[in-house]
């Protein structure tokens, strides 16, 4: 286990708990837990380890193990699961001891939601209007008239040649009509018109492991990115015009800018047969650079894309589409944000967001995303994490760079300041997560809204960025706040099924590790 390696480290340096817990800004029971197994080594914790000891992160295993034990927690956590009573502890010991058998409940697990799911969106859209009832209606009423016309070919054999001739006609006109009913059938089942295939596969799930594996750094990218941008020789204004011209004189892509309609379509499509760039109107500028950004590089430098995603092997052509996607807006990113500019700029703005979008002629969204990328060896940023919810709560992306642990489904808790940024729409929202177990994050929240229009409404999320404690000072929005008050300290979870406090007003589920009293409430909750 991870926790004895740490141990070992200990006494190598011939350190007291005390004296290791002071230089790594731990309390010392909680350096105690993680020694003993019973706290994961996160990533923070790793660079703590690194910037106190020297000691390459590399050395320890990566936290792979503290995501399955999440992931398979996670599992767990389905109601499925109630009454078995599996203590936290079984899960570690069996992560520890077997790790590619608990991979393979994972993955398991989510082939069974996945299509738990898309049987309930199928039973949803059969259920909807009188679609299932008239295709009954219809498939009994066209039997029935084929079986009439059979009966009469073989029972009165001695019908001339232009009724029966009639009679085949009637069987073949009602035979093609059973036969597009059964089609309009078949193509809703098989994910017609939008809806859901019976597909157990998990792209995202795919996506979010090669991301976290990488720390959300790629190297070589960000070494072209900047590359290219010492070539165009343009500061932030002019780089559009830069960017255009370069496809066009590059790929001979055009770029154009099109009226929007009374219709939420496309704010941005590539055609290939036109060559043309269709950025929609209703686009601000800098989500304008940033597609003319990201067809560069898909175009570009498709090649060292390509040489990423055979690392990653996706088992589905979707989620080699997504990962693809994925790595051309990390290049996007990296040529409007330059790599050392952008982290110099960082660290002497204090990560003030607003003053980088600026700079940079970003969105307050991108900026975030980049910052979350700065893991370059010898040039590293402030470890964050970042997560964006949509206003019925669903994740849309995530990752969990500064260690604090993020719901691989479903929604995230409650108590997390993502969700009340929708109360203030536009204003930043602050304070410190303290999760089971102790580790506080200083955490951002914000609204970001898409275009929208008359007729059709605006696209409304919300984005949460933070880091763990120790780092929080480096953010000049902790001015003003008392970080040492942990009164004040928000106490949170990763989802109710998963988490430890039974004390919490705003549970919506009972935790799948706690005793159940009497009335079937997990002891303690005070829910009314």
């Amino acid at each position: 286990m991870l926790g004895s390696k740490v141990r070992r480290l200990r006494r190598q340096r011939g350190l007291t708990q005390v004296e290791m817990a002071k230089r790594l800004q731990l309390s010392t029971s909680y350096l105690n837990l993680i020694e003993h197994g019973r706290r994961p080594l996160t990533r923070a914790v790793l660079a703590k380890l690194d910037r106190a000891f020297g000691v390459d992160p590399a050395a320890f295993a990566d936290d792979q193990e503290v995501r399955q034990l999440d992931g398979l927690a996670e599992v767990f956590a389905d109601p499925i699961f109630r009454g078995i009573g599996l203590e936290h502890g079984e899960l570690r010991t069996l992560v520890g001891q077997s790790p590619s058998t608990c991979r393979a409940v994972v993955e398991l697990y989510r082939a069974y939601r996945d299509a738990r799911d898309d049987a309930q969106a199928l039973a949803e859209r059969l259920s909807e209007g009188s679609f299932l009832t008239t295709s009954a209606h219809e498939l009994r009423t066209l039997m029935t008239s084929i079986r009439s016309v059979a009966e009469i070919l073989r029972d009165y054999e001695d019908l001339d040649a232009r009724k029966r001739r009639q009679f085949v006609d009637v069987l073949v006109d009602e035979s093609g009509q059973l036969t597009a009913v059964i089609n309009q059938m078949l193509h809703l089942v098989s994910g017609g018109d939008g809806w859901p295939a019976l597909d157990a596969t998990t792209p995202a799930a795919e996506v979010d492991e090669f991301i976290q594996q990488h720390e959300n750094h790629f190297t070589e990218i960000d070494a072209v990115a900047e590359a290219l941008r010492f070539t165009a020789g343009v500061g932030s204004p002019g780089l559009y015009d830069w960017l255009v011209r370069h496809l066009s004189t590059e790929h001979g892509i055009s770029v154009e800018v099109t009226e929007s309609n009374a219709e939420a379509g496309p704010l941005f499509r590539f055609d290939p047969v036109g060559r043309r760039l269709l950025l929609s109107e209703l686009l601000a500028p800098p989500s304008r650079r940033f597609q003319v950004a990201r067809q560069i590089g898909l175009l570009s430098f498709g090649d060292i894309f390509d040489r990423l995603l055979a690392e990653l092997q996706p088992r589905t052509g979707e989620a080699r589409a997504v990962c693809r996607d994925m790595l051309a807006s990390y290049f996007a990113g990296a040529l409007t944000m330059p790599y050392e500019p952008f982290r110099q700029a960082a660290l002497e703005s204090r990560h003030d967001i607003d003053r980088l979008c600026a700079r940079f002629d970003a969105s307050f969204e991108q900026v975030c995303h980049r910052l979350c990328t700065l893991q370059r060896p010898g040039a590293r940023g402030v470890p964050f994490h970042f997560l964006r919810v949509d206003v019925a709560g669903n994740v849309s992306k995530r990752y969990t760079g500064s260690g604090i642990r993020i719901a691989q489904s479903g929604s995230v808790c409650p108590r997390w300041n993502v969700h009340g940024a929708f109360l203030s729409p536009g204003t930043i929202q602050r304070h410190v997560l303290q999760m089971p177990g102790g580790l506080a994050y200083f955490c951002l929240a914000r609204t970001v809204a898409g275009p929208g229009g008359e007729g059709f409404p605006a696209t409304w999320f919300a984005v949460q960025i933070g880091c763990e404690m120790s780092r929080a000072r480096d953010m000049v929005y902790s001015d003003g706040f008392d970080l040492g008050d942990e009164g004040a300290y928000v106490p949170a979870g990763v989802s109710c099924r998963i988490c430890e406090r039974t004390n919490c007003r705003q549970r919506a589920a009972a935790p799948i590790f706690q005793r159940f009293a009497a009335g079937g409430a997990p002891d303690g909750d005070t829910r009314h």
